[in-house]
Formats: structure tokens, sequence, C-alpha cells
């Protein structure tokens, strides 16, 4: 008992005695204190991953502690490697929505009319790149002046290629970005040959689910004067993490940089309300999403449920035969196929499972849910050009783009 007194009087004497102690030695003192003075026992573990956790939380929405089970799942996701002194790499993780690994990037790649290309990417994976540059080719060999890239639904992936798609596009030499943080040296990242198409109109179609890479690449366009803009602001994901692991399985994600646009304007959307600052990426013609549609509670339900993705192929695999010798070609479809009586079969599959609906829910949808049935079919007949150039008959920010690349 004695000994245990004199050593809680001598910490408490240490600790007075170093007022002017360090925060990092104030909170290793605590931690020590907690864990070795309390008058309970203590679940160290428990203990620390909780106030890390809390830590980390409190500095930005983006960086947090994983815990094993987290990290484990693939949460430590692909990063850019950022040059450090000394010959040394960082590596810093950037988190996003989109699956580098994914075995398609390129969703469509078509003529939307006699001399304007049209490519939807949805995302910067490994292949994009090389899909992009081939829908390119191909693209020209059918008589393509202008192009229009879709980026609407592009949620991001790895910076490099976004780089490499932006250099097909851009001059030698030009910045595309900037990776910038208080404890990491700066990079810039710069185009570095001659492009596939320097020359010739080119949009690019944003939009809130424009994320992370598609919106620096979208910037670079922007900023360079190489691109025309249209769609609505992008969503404004650009902030860095490292990811730090822990042997127990256990890491940090913490971030370590932002990233700028070729202007110096930082994509990242304000996390702290008194913050004003510029973001994201704003189009230079704005225009409004169709999105009535999803206000109607039953279609949000039928699509949860993958109801029109059941019909359609259901239908599309039982008459495949019939609807092929009727329509010969994808054009031939597009124009002449009729999707309402398979709107049916949504309707009674719809009554079937026992989903309610309001008049009012079906004038919000019903267009839509018919033109999505045309555009499933036309996928499983003729390919996905077939399935977006049917749904891009609703896609606003397209049809402006259009009419802006064949204005003097």
């Amino acid at each position: 008992m004695k000994r245990l007194f004199s050593t809680v009087v001598f910490l408490a004497t240490t600790l007075a005695g170093m007022a002017q102690m360090t925060p990092e030695e104030k909170l290793n003192m605590t931690l020590y204190a907690v864990i070795n003075l309390y008058v309970d026992s203590v679940d160290k573990s428990k203990f620390v991953d909780y106030h890390i956790s809390n830590m980390m939380k409190s500095l930005d929405p983006f960086s947090e502690y994983l815990a094993p089970e987290s990290a484990k799942q693939g949460e430590m996701l692909f990063g850019d490697n950022i040059p450090q002194s000394e010959g040394k790499t960082q590596t810093l993780q950037h988190k996003t929505d989109a699956k580098p690994n994914a075995p398609y990037c390129v969703n469509a790649a078509y003529m939307a009319d006699n001399t304007t290309g049209y490519i939807s990417l949805s995302m910067f994976g490994q292949s994009s790149a090389d899909e992009v540059r081939e829908s390119i080719r191909e693209l020209k060999k059918q008589g393509m002046k202008s192009l229009i890239i879709d980026l609407q639904q592009n949620g991001g992936g790895l910076v490099d290629k976004a780089v490499e798609i932006a250099d097909e596009f851009l001059s030698k030499d030009l910045t595309v970005f900037t990776a910038r943080g208080k404890n990491v040296p700066e990079k810039v990242f710069k185009t570095s040959r001659k492009g596939m198409f320097e020359r010739g109109r080119l949009s690019v179609l944003i939009g809130s689910g424009t994320k992370s890479a598609a919106e620096l690449f979208a910037a670079a366009l922007k900023d360079h004067d190489r691109a025309l803009i249209t769609g609505k602001r992008s969503f404004g994901k650009g902030l860095i993490q490292e990811t730090l692991p822990f042997a127990d399985g256990s890491a940090l994600r913490i971030t370590v940089a932002r990233y700028f646009t070729p202007k110096g304007v930082c994509i990242q959307k304000p996390y702290i309300p008194e913050q004003k600052a510029d973001w994201g990426v704003k189009p230079d013609i704005e225009v409004a999403p169709d999105t009535l549609h999803r206000s109607s509670m039953w279609y949000n339900i039928i699509t949860f449920s993958g109801v029109q993705t059941l019909i359609a192929r259901t239908y599309a695999q039982e008459h495949e035969t019939e609807l092929r010798q009727k329509y010969t070609t994808e054009e031939d479809f597009i124009r002449h196929f009729d999707s309402l009586s398979i709107f049916n079969k949504v309707l009674a599959k719809s009554d079937e499972l026992g989903y309610e609906r309001s008049d009012d829910d079906m004038a919000k949808c019903k267009d839509y849910v018919v033109l999505q049935l045309k555009a499933l079919v036309g996928r499983h007949l003729y390919g996905n050009n077939c399935f977006f150039r049917v749904m891009n008959e609703r896609n606003n920010a397209l049809r402006q783009a259009l009419a802006s690349q064949t204005e003097k």
C-alpha cells in the first residue's frame, strides 16, 4: 500500500512538474495514467480503439479508424505514388466509389450524329485509357469530328488514368492537377505527349455523380479552355487519404493532401459550415437532369426490386428470334420497337408482389419506365450502345451539348 501511494505521489509530482509539456506528451501521459492508475480495470484495446476512432472523426468526414474486420474487407484502397525526398515514396490512398479493376470502363461509344462521337465513361480504371483510345479510333473511322464525353455517373477511380486520358485531349506539358498538403511534397501531374484528339470540338457532361478523378479530368479540360462543360456542378470530392496499417490488422485512413485544378481551385466541397470556398467543377452551361421519375415511390420500389430488368430480360429471351427477324438492325429496333406491352407486364408483376402505386406515381414515371424497358431489351439484342442510345433520349445534358456542338 505504501509503495502504491508513493507511485501515485511520484506520478502526480511528475505531471505537475511537466506543466509545459507538449500536447503529444500530455496525451501519452494521460493514456499511461488511465491504464496504470485508474481505480478499475480498463480494457486497453477497446479504450484505445474508441478514442482513436473519435480522434479521426474530429478531423474531417473522411479520416477514419478501420477496425481489423473493416480493413480486411477491402477498405484500404488504391492510391497515387507521391515521391518524397531522398528517393522515398509515400502511397497516398485515394478513396473512391469506383472499382478500379472492373472489366469495362467505357459503357458506350457511338456516333450521336453524322460528325459527333459519344463516349460514356463509367470510371477511371486500369483499362480505361486503352478503352478510350480504342473508342476514339473507331469513332474517327466513322467520321467523328467532334466528341462528347459523358461523366455524369463517373465515380472517379485511378487519378493516373485520368491524367493519361486527359493527355489525349490536351497539349504536351500542361498541368492536369496538383496534389498539395502540409506534410507531403507538392506533386504536379502534367501531360507528357501528343494526344489523339487535341483538335476538334469537345464537350464533357458532368453532374452530382461526377466525383474525384472524374472532376479533376473535367476541371483540367475546362481550365485549359479545351472543352465545354455541360450539366450540373460536380460532387466535390478532392481529398487524398493515406492508409497506415497496424500490426493487429487495423489501420488509420488519414487525409494528407488536397487536389487542386490547374487554376488553383480545390474541388473538395467544404465540410465545415463556416467555410466559404469555391468547390467542385461548375459547368459552362448548366442543365438540370431528368429526375422526375425518381420522385415516384413506386418507381423506386420496382427499381430496387429489379422488376424492370427481370421483365425485360425474360421478354427478350422468350422472343429473341422473332425480334431479330422483325428488327434486322439496331437502327430499325430503335426507330420502331414499342415497349408499352412490356410495361403492362411490369404492372402485373408489381401487383403480384403487392407494390402499391398511385395515379401520381404513374404520371411521374410511366414514360421513363417504358423507355427503360426498350433500352433493356435493346441491350439484350444489340449490346450496350443500343441501351445508351435509347436512354439518352432523356439525357438533357447530352441534348444541350449536341446543340452547342452545331453552333458556329
